[in-house]
């Protein structure tokens, strides 16, 4: 017999990810995503995981084989599998920028910024400046999705993605 609630809960599936804290932590884990998002029929994407209210991200740490709860606010950068992502619905973008991203602790991290900027805004520094706390780099084999809050500079290059 089933617990009363089992039926309440949402399908997830997990992803494997590894998550880099602002103390220089980092870690293998799996986080869980919903099959569904919110009034779509797509799996839930990492992005709008990290763009939710939520302050604490659960996820499985994979050395330590137990549930851990990650506060958003010390991630300093979370990356998954670039095939991952490709798996699902790839999204379109309208600009796409090769970057160098270094980081607080002085890690550099090399890709592109893709995305679709609002009217008049398509510069690198206007997408930069915009609400989203996190920039999404997409490097050779990962995407990165990195806090501004722990972001020294970012440079264009002439270079290709490469990590």
């Amino acid at each position: 017999m089933s617990e009363p609630h089992e039926d309440l809960k949402v399908p997830k599936a997990r992803l494997a990810a590894e998550v880099a804290l602002r103390d220089g932590d980092k870690r293998q884990v799996h986080l869980f995503l919903a099959e569904h998002e919110a009034h779509a029929f797509q799996q839930q994407r990492v992005s709008s995981l990290l763009r939710d209210s939520r302050h604490f991200l659960p996820a499985y740490a994979v050395d330590e084989d137990r549930l851990l709860f990650l506060s958003k606010q010390a991630i300093g950068w979370l990356s998954i599998s670039r095939a991952e992502e490709l798996e699902g619905d790839m999204e379109l973008f309208d600009e796409d920028y090769t970057v160098q991203i270094r980081l607080l602790d002085r890690t550099v991290l090399s890709g592109e910024l893709m995305y679709s900027p609002r009217a008049g805004e398509s510069r690198i520094v206007d997408h930069l400046n915009a609400e989203d706390q996190y920039i999404q780099l997409f490097g050779r084999d990962r995407i990165y999705f990195i806090d501004k809050a722990f972001v020294d500079w970012v440079r264009e290059t002439e270079t290709g993605a490469d990590e």
